[in-house]
């Protein structure tokens, strides 16, 4: 996968227990990633716990993002974090 690593453009901190594990503090940091349409996911490269936790994945527009749950995306703000970038990258 061909990717740019763009600009920190959230952090949250809160307690989580994922994959059958103990509660934990995650500090997460959200970067922005451009990478080409479409690109393909290479599943074999992630993580163990990656692999236990994702389910599945797909490339969303906007628009979908914008049709399902709030309870769809962690963080559930995802949606609108995007919105903001890309209308700022309009008006740039």
């Amino acid at each position: 996968m061909n990717e740019t690593i763009g600009d920190l453009i959230m952090e949250r901190e809160d307690v989580f227990a994922v994959a059958r594990s103990k509660p934990a503090i995650w500090k997460e940091k959200y970067y922005l990633v451009i990478c080409a349409y479409k690109e393909k996911v290479f599943a074999a490269d992630w993580t163990d716990e990656e692999k236990s936790t994702i389910q599945r994945w797909k490339w969303w527009t906007l628009d979908e993002m914008k049709s399902q749950n709030v309870d769809t995306f962690k963080p559930e703000t995802i949606p609108d974090l995007m919105a903001t970038i890309l209308e700022k990258q309009k008006s740039a």
